[in-house]
């Protein structure tokens, strides 16, 4: 027997399923189409300039550019003339996916031209120059200073990645410099970047490794981690670098171009907890964070920035617990000046943090909601710190 209520239901959940049918047809199909656009139109895009490579992009032009011709694919412009990019999400209906390829000199030198720095930019983003108009040092080039804005977890379909930036370093070009969103960012690697107003921004080290930098606060970001920068409604970090960097969530990352990029890499996979613990513990005390069974190869980690790593991350700490760590036998040892005690001297109940009990130590009591302190060599306790020969005197004596 026919029933009408029954007929009714099924039209009706029929037509509230076929628009999310249709996006996952079309989706990979719109993604596709945006890479092709890309590759197709883009390769001419020389220093300093950005390339129009899949509908839709707006570009907001200097207050001093009264022409700027960057309405459609394979329009090419000088960023000098840019003061915000604007790209549209993914819009299945519309057909709309906002693909822009920009080449930066960044820090490089202006000897070699033909290095750049890559940033891809899909989806929902907005990214404005913050280089001062009138730069009093001369020290910052086009883009080098920037804020992002970002949509967040906006995939419709395992083709199109969340919408981002992601910036590429040239080999061999050591460490590239930049800020974006107040925050300092030197790396030699490929990053992914996300960031929302009164949100925070998503850092995402994919190959190699980056530092970042706020208000002298300073922590690395290795291959297969992430770092979370709390932002303020501005974009602005409002506080400092508190977060540690942890494992990222290799489906956040899934469906980046990666194509598009000068040089052809893989997605790390990610580091455990473990191993990202373990990362922190050499870094605090002296030993490549790289290189070693369980971490990422050092190959295109640039030495300068992995030794500024090593050197920041550690005074960072000392500052925040007002004491020295002890140097190793090929470390500079601490100047017979420093009156700083040495940390695992200190009382217990001092620290902001509780060193990690020894074997032949007391069980840390339950009450205790301290973090555990970071700074010891790997596998190694208090006790044995405090009987390890290779431990440098102050002074170096």
């Amino acid at each position: 027997m026919w029933n009408p209520f029954k007929t009714f239901a099924l039209v009706f959940v029929a037509l509230a399923v076929a628009p999310a049918l249709w996006a996952q047809e079309t989706c990979p199909a719109i993604v596709e189409q945006a890479l092709d656009a890309v590759d197709q139109f883009c390769n001419a895009t020389g220093r300093n300039q950005a390339c129009y490579g899949h509908f839709a992009v707006e570009a907001v032009p200097q207050p001093d550019v009264t022409t700027l011709d960057f309405s459609d694919q394979g329009d090419i412009a000088d960023v000098t003339t840019i003061r915000t990019l604007r790209l549209q999400p993914m819009n299945t209906a519309a057909a709309e996916w906002g693909v822009a390829l920009m080449r930066l000199q960044a820090n490089l030198p202006g000897s070699l031209p033909g290095q750049n720095v890559t940033f891809l930019l899909f989806g929902d983003v907005e990214i404005s120059s913050a280089v001062p108009e009138d730069d009093p040092s001369g020290d910052l080039t086009p883009m080098q200073a920037f804020t992002l804005r970002t949509g967040v977890g906006d995939s419709q379909c395992a083709e199109a990645p969340e919408s981002g930036l992601v910036v590429q370093t040239p080999e061999g070009a050591g460490e590239v410099i930049f800020s974006i969103n107040g925050v300092e960012v030197g790396m030699g690697s490929t990053v992914v970047f996300r960031a929302e107003a009164d949100g925070e921004m998503v850092v995402s080290t994919i190959e190699g490794l980056a530092v970042l930098e706020v208000e002298d606060e300073v922590q690395p970001v290795l291959a297969g981690t992430r770092l979370r920068v709390p932002l303020d409604r501005t974009l602005r970090p409002f506080r400092r670098l508190v977060n540690p960097p942890e494992p990222y969530e290799l489906r956040r990352l899934e469906g980046i171009p990666l194509r598009l990029l000068q040089r052809r890499i893989e997605i790390a996979r990610p580091l455990t907890q473990q191993q990202v613990n373990r990362a922190m513990q050499r870094l605090l005390s002296g030993q490549p964070i790289c290189g070693v069974e369980g971490l990422p190869n050092c190959d295109r980690i640039p030495r300068t920035l992995l030794a500024r790593a090593m050197k920041a991350s550690r005074a960072s700490m000392e500052n925040r617990l007002g004491c020295a760590f002890r140097r190793g036998a090929n470390e500079t040892p601490l100047a017979p000046d420093d009156s700083r005690p040495y940390c695992d001297q200190q009382p217990p109940e001092s620290l902001p943090c509780v060193f990690v009990p020894g074997p032949d130590d007391p069980p840390l009591p339950e009450r205790e909601t301290r973090p555990l302190c970071p700074q010891l060599p790997e596998n190694m306790t208090l006790r044995g710190l405090r009987r390890d020969n290779r431990i440098q005197p102050r002074g170096g004596g």
